[in-house]
């Protein structure tokens, strides 16, 4: 959708809701998926506040690859087979609890090379703990798919 802000995705939720209600129908989510872009959440949640809503592993480990890209180390991670296992590591964290994922990616942090510790810093940042006093734009509450498995969610 081009011009991508909360108001657009607001309008076209209304205006999808709108068309389910003039076919006598009336749209209800018990979940949803989210690709880590933060104005469809937004939208999402004003529009169906009652709906549980989590990351897409999927998303969230291409947003990895892309951090990893962006530090010009994505060769490495193709061509370097401790790398890519490092990576791979990181990309596991939403396997686990949320509560607890702090503690495994502290154990993991100590292990990882110097290339693999700047991208896990930064998803620490970005997904786990925040930095400087403000908050993670994810949650791990949001990305963790750990209670996904029991609830039934793909």
């Amino acid at each position: 959708m081009s011009g991508k802000s909360v108001y657009f995705y607001d309008k076209a939720l209304c205006l999808i809701q709108q068309i389910a209600r003039n076919r006598g129908k009336r749209i209800r989510f018990t979940h949803a998926l989210f690709d880590f872009e933060i104005k469809v959440s937004v939208s999402f949640q004003k529009s169906f506040p009652h709906a549980n809503y989590s990351g897409c592993l999927f998303h969230l480990d291409h947003n990895i690859v892309k951090r990893v890209k962006s530090c010009g180390y994505y060769k490495d991670l193709l061509r370097d087979h401790a790398f890519y296992i490092e990576i791979s590591c990181i990309m596991s964290l939403p396997y686990f609890p949320p509560n607890e994922i702090i503690l495994y990616f502290d154990a993991l942090f100590i292990t990882l090379s110097q290339k693999a510790q700047q991208i896990a810093l930064w998803f620490k940042i970005n997904y786990i703990q925040g930095n400087e006093g403000k908050e993670p734009r994810y949650r791990p509450t949001f990305w963790s798919i750990y209670d996904n498995f029991f609830n039934g969610y793909p």
